[in-house]
């Protein structure tokens, strides 16, 4: 399988939307009474042009800042520019934002131009937008066990009302025993037909497989409280 940007997506990403999408996206799930412009070209009475990369109502208040790919182009010269233009613009909250983490020195720095300038501070970074991706914790055997109790306690439920059991149940308590995981096609039809063939023995059987089933759940929780 071959992919490749198209012109649009290409273009912007050269032009360095992507961090501008990633920063409105996080203002707006932290309070999404909000509505936000990227890249605003801004012309002043004067007549001095300026950007704001950030620029918009953030729950109530005006709030304008500055994106950047690396924290490390927030030098004091950056910083006083973007917050004096942040005051100009009349707003209430001042956004440093950057895809890369920003160290203390940098929030320390815009912290004091932004209370001498009488605004907030926003920090974002790489810990709110991209932030790392948390690996599942691996089940145990008492976790698997729990789960094939919990389906067979299911499956016995649906079979002792006596109607004929759908392949979406089916699919269900095969997703529950596996602890999540999509069920294969064949092993919906498997136990489909098993319980189609032999719905009469079913219930029996479920029941004497819970019996064995909840005293292995008890064996391996005594085991772990030893342990």
């Amino acid at each position: 399988m071959h992919y490749r940007l198209d012109s649009f997506t290409d273009r912007a990403g050269d032009n360095g939307l992507l961090p501008h999408l990633l920063v409105i996206a996080e203002l707006c799930r932290r309070k999404p009474r909000s509505y936000f412009l990227p890249g605003t070209d801004v012309t002043f009475e004067d007549g001095t042009q300026e950007e704001a990369d950030i620029f918009g109502v953030w729950d109530g208040k005006v709030l304008s800042g500055e994106v950047k790919t690396s924290a490390s182009e927030f030098n004091e010269a950056q910083l006083r520019r973007d917050v004096a233009l942040s005051r100009r613009l009349g707003a209430d909250v001042h956004l440093l934002a950057s895809i890369t983490p920003v160290d203390e020195a940098v929030r320390n720095t815009a912290r004091e131009l932004c209370d001498a300038a009488g605004l907030e501070l926003e920090v974002l970074d790489q810990a709110g937008l991209r932030p790392a991706a948390h690996k599942p914790v691996p089940a145990t055997a008492a976790d698997g066990l729990g789960r094939l109790r919990t389906a067979t306690a299911d499956l016995a439920a649906l079979i002792e009302k006596g109607k004929p059991v759908s392949h979406g149940q089916v699919a269900w308590i095969l997703k529950t025993a596996s602890g999540g995981a999509a069920p294969v096609p064949g092993h919906i039809a498997a136990l489909s037909w098993a319980l189609t063939e032999h719905g009469d023995d079913a219930t029996d059987l479920l029941l004497r497989l819970l019996g064995v089933l909840d005293a292995a759940v008890h064996e391996h929780g005594a085991t772990g409280r030893k342990a």
